[in-house]
């Protein structure tokens, strides 16, 4: 899935590239932004 990493550091440097703040987990998997609805937005610009 796009968007989902393993690691929380490779999360937050997605996060940062993005623009968003935070991060959250998705079953076993981290993405950035501080939820999904926030990520898809950022993902869209």
């Amino acid at each position: 899935m796009r968007g989902t990493f393993l690691s929380e550091e490779e999360a937050e440097k997605r996060a940062l590239e993005l623009g968003c703040e935070g991060i959250h987990k998705n079953q076993d998997k981290w993405m950035p932004c501080k939820n999904e609805k926030e990520l898809h937005i950022y993902l869209r610009k």
